[in-house]
């Protein structure tokens, strides 16, 4: 049982401290994952209008050629600045 108020004050401050990381957490995944598609969307709209359908299936299925074609065609997370 807590003893004073300072300690109740300190376990609800850590709460929310708890609380507030994990939706930040969840948030940057979120934010991670749209930009993320959002990366490969670029990149395969691109390969479609040069009819490179082999770079699309090697794009999609190996991360080093993905990143690769990132670095060729200049493409960077959308992220806000």
């Amino acid at each position: 049982m807590l003893g004073t108020m300072s300690e109740a004050l300190d376990v609800i401050e850590n709460r929310g401290i708890q609380i507030g990381l994990k939706q930040g957490i969840e948030q940057g995944i979120l934010q991670g994952q749209t930009q993320g598609e959002d990366k490969l969307a670029k990149l395969i709209g691109i390969l479609m209008e040069k009819g490179q359908n082999e770079e699309i299936t090697l794009a999609i299925s190996d991360s080093e050629t993905r990143n690769r074609l990132y670095e060729k065609y200049d493409i960077h997370s959308s992220e806000k600045r």
